[in-house]
């Protein structure tokens, strides 16, 4: 089967860059090239037998609009909150005629990289950049804005932690579902409060991400003898002399606010077991499904990520409409799940 010719196989025999051929496929206004190169183009694209149906339909109806928004993924989506991203995209994007074409993973990003060759073919307008500011040092977010960036692609993060000028982002405001959780046991009177937090994957060294920082600084700002200690992600399987070698530095802890709902379900089956701390409430900083309904003794956090995805639309969208939209940070705020 032959292969088909790709934008880049039109450039090379056009003698222009990729960007060139994708401005003249698209009509693209304020760019300075001459008829003739115009027409060499067009000329090439047809004896490559290079025009899709979306780029044909565009050009008859003189339009550089393909109503289509590429999802690019700096890791793979495998979390628990993932169908709530995809969601809250397609429905928003559905609502306001537009399509959304996933543009999957790109290990090496660069020139090839597949989101680059849709935007310079015109299958997508602009790029939601799904980012993990759980995991900053594999992320390569940086990486990602800065290819953006270079090919004039409009784009939004979310889930971000550069935090650049030159970047819109739209988080989740952890620090204040931190803090809304454990004012919320001071309010209800309680007095001694430890923040868990976990270890890395090797259970070696505190795990502190941005995601895990704005946790605790949000706890600090409540409490006024601020505890913290750090246990492995799986605790539970733990010699219960080790656990409590840990907790027994703490008389009398009255609430524990664990940055993971994985590790308050541990600590709540832990507590069960052994009756250590029984009368103590336990705060877990995000949730899993159904969780409201199996583990009515943690209070949990929900974390808006159907509502940031919908606010991620919304954004590319007004970005893709307005050549004066600003770059700015917009937060999220989580939302408390009483289930005392």
């Amino acid at each position: 089967m032959q292969k088909r010719a790709t934008i880049t196989d039109v450039a090379k025999k056009a003698g222009v860059a990729p960007s060139t051929v994708s401005f003249v496929l698209n009509n693209t206004k304020n760019q300075k090239i001459s008829e003739t190169t115009k027409q060499k183009i067009l000329d090439c694209v047809e004896e490559l037998g290079y025009v899709a149906n979306f780029q044909a339909r565009n050009i008859a109806k003189k339009t550089s609009q393909s109503r289509t928004i590429g999802v690019v993924m700096s890791y793979k989506l495998e979390h628990t909150y993932s169908h709530e991203i995809i969601h809250g995209l397609s429905e928003e994007a559905i609502g306001n005629g537009y399509g959304l074409l996933i543009c999957g993973i790109d290990r090496d990003v660069d020139k090839n990289s597949t989101f680059i060759q849709y935007f310079l073919e015109g299958r997508i307008d602009g790029i939601i950049f799904i980012s993990s500011a759980h995991s900053e040092s594999r992320s390569r977010e940086n990486d990602y804005i800065d290819v953006f960036i270079k090919y004039n692609i409009p784009f939004v993060v979310l889930y971000g932690y550069s935090n650049r000028n030159d970047a819109s982002y739209i988080n989740i405001d952890l620090k204040q579902g931190s803090r809304d959780a454990t004012r919320f046991l001071v309010d209800k009177g309680l007095e001694n409060l430890v923040y868990i937090g976990v270890l890395d994957k090797k259970n070696e060294t505190s795990f502190l991400p941005k995601t895990e920082q704005d946790r605790i600084d949000g706890y600090k700002e409540v409490v006024i003898t601020p505890e913290i200690i750090f246990l492995p992600r799986d605790f539970a399987s733990m010699d219960n002399n080790d656990i409590l070698e840990k907790l027994n530095r703490f008389n009398q802890v009255d609430g524990f606010i664990t940055c993971w709902a994985t590790i308050g379900i541990q600590l709540a089956s832990w507590i069960k077991s052994t009756g250590r701390h029984s009368d103590a409430r336990i705060i877990a900083l995000d949730t899993l499904p159904y969780m409201e309904h199996t583990h009515r003794d943690i209070l949990s956090v929900k974390l808006p990520f159907y509502e940031l995805s919908k606010l991620g639309i919304k954004t590319i969208i007004h970005k893709l409409n307005s050549k004066k939209s600003r770059n700015e940070i917009i937060y999220c705020p989580c939302q408390l799940q009483n289930n005392y």
